[in-house]
This record gives structure tokens, sequence and C-alpha cells, in this order.
């Protein structure tokens, strides 16, 4: 083989292994775009980009020189969003934190509600995506009317904690709670009822009222009894009439009963028993031991 034919094989063989550079690799969250075929001849240029979500530091454009790449300056940061901004009458819940994928909402202060409801930011490839809620004043309309009585005061519309009053007219008396409260839209408890209340007299066995309220009974009215003799009260002398129009428990007069009595050194004089009426007696005698 000449000398020009074996110098012309080496000069082929560095060209190939000096010149050319294979295909580069990037950093992490990192794409290469390019048309280049590799390997690639010295002098050519190829460029790294960041994936979506990721904000590019530093140049992406490396250069094939003597079958090497210039070294790769970029890095690839996921994108943080930062602040969404300030929600009137409430804040944002940053949760799932600022950067590329999270999801903030809006939460309102007491007395305010989302609107819309249940929406929603995303931190995506360009910023925060979509709109958070407002936070709107809870309003409440008109409770219900109810018969026999009425309720003040009397808006359109009623802001979050705002109060009514319900009165019943004349001997009506309200059966329920008197105040209603606007919460999440609608007043709460339910309005109550204006009842007339009347209650019968009470009558009680081997008793009688002895001190309290005259008739008619109304709601609240009082009555204490006491027993005839020989009796005693069983549960509480004094009853009230309650809202439905009935006594609070009626008690019970109950006979007085004594046991038969225990006497050291005396004895009944006649036959004994166990059990004596109120106001029954028995005559003892000294029983004398011999």
């Amino acid at each position: 083989m000449s000398v020009y034919l074996v110098l012309f094989v080496f000069l082929g063989i560095a060209s190939t292994v000096y010149g050319d550079c294979p295909r580069p690799t990037g950093k992490e969250h990192m794409q290469l775009i390019t048309d280049v075929t590799f390997p690639a001849p010295d002098g050519t240029q190829v460029t790294f980009t960041c994936e979506p979500g990721y904000m590019a530091k530093g140049s992406g454009t490396v250069t094939c020189s003597n079958g090497q790449w210039s070294i790769l300056r970029r890095i690839c940061e996921i994108r943080n969003c930062g602040s969404y901004g300030e929600v009137d009458n409430g804040h944002v819940d940053y949760s799932e934190g600022t950067e590329f994928g999270a999801t903030i909402r809006a939460v309102c202060n007491d007395g305010y509600t989302p609107v819309p409801k249940d929406s929603t930011a995303y931190c995506g490839v360009n910023g925060w995506e979509d709109r958070i809620a407002v936070c709107d004043p809870i309003l409440c309309y008109a409770p219900n009317e109810i018969a026999n009585g009425y309720f003040s005061p009397v808006n359109p519309s009623y802001h979050y904690g705002e109060v009514v009053q319900y009165t019943c007219n004349g001997k009506y008396v309200l059966n329920g709670s008197a105040t209603l409260t606007c919460t999440n839209e609608v007043f709460t408890p339910e309005p109550p009822n204006c009842v007339l209340v009347n209650c019968n007299a009470p009558k009680v066995n081997n008793g009688a009222i002895v001190s309290g309220s005259r008739p008619p009974y109304t709601y609240q009215s009082s009555v204490t009894f006491g027993c005839n003799t020989g009796y005693k009260i069983n549960g509480s002398s004094t009853v009230s009439c309650t809202i439905n129009s009935e006594w609070s428990q009626i008690p019970n007069c109950t006979e007085i009963q004594c046991n038969a009595p225990k006497i050291p050194n005396l004895e009944v004089d006649g036959k004994a028993k166990d059990i004596y009426k109120f106001y029954g007696n028995c005559v003892a005698e000294v029983h004398r031991g011999i």
C-alpha cells in the first residue's frame, strides 16, 4: 500500500473519531429540540429547552467541537406562580403550595360565601390559570310568617348573623324559639307556633289545692296541693300548666301507715298487727319477767 493511501485512511478515521459528536444528553426536565442527525459533524449546534412547567436559566445551546459538546449551562427549575393576590373578606388557601401543578381556592370569612362555589385556580405553564371565587355576603330572605303572631324587624333581606324576634298576639303563647338567626342563607331554627294554653282544674285524690293561681289556668299558672289528714304527699306538691295545656306531673296523696311498735319489756295487749293506720293505737302492758 502506498504512503498516500495509508495517510488518507488515517485522516478519515481521525475525522470520524475526533470531528463528529454523538447525541448529547441534557439535564433533568429538559428536551432536545433539533433536526440534526447524529453523530453530528464538528461545529454543529443544538439547543435544549425545558419541559412545560419549568423555567429556563442559562443558555441551552451546545456546540460540537473535536468530537465533544460544549458545557450545557442551562438548568430547568419548576415554575413557581407566587402569590395569587388578595381576596376581600377571605383568604387564599395555599395548602398545595404555589409551584407548577398546585391548586388554590378562596376561603371566605364567617358571613361570606364563595361565588361561584368550589372554583379553583391552577398553576400552569403561564402562571395562575382560571379564577378563584370571590367572597360575597351571605343573605337570608325573610322567614315564614306565623298564625296569630308576627316577627320583627321586617326587611327585604338579612345579613349573616342578623336576628328576628317572634311575638304572639293577645293571649297566644309562643311554642318554640322566639328568636331566629340568619345562618347559611336560611333562618334557624324553625319558626315557632302561637298557641292558646288552657289547663283543666287539677285534682288529687285525698287532697286539695291549698294555694296558687285561680282559674282559668293559662301557661305557667301554678297551684300547690295539700293532703287530707292521715295522708302524705308523694311527689312535688306544686305543679304548673305547661305549653301543651297539661299539668306537670301531679302528685299522689298516700295513706300514712306505721309499722308495729317494738318496745323492750312491753307487749301488745290483744292481737298484734304488722301495719297500723294513722291514728290507730295499741295498749302496751309491762311484761314482767319471773
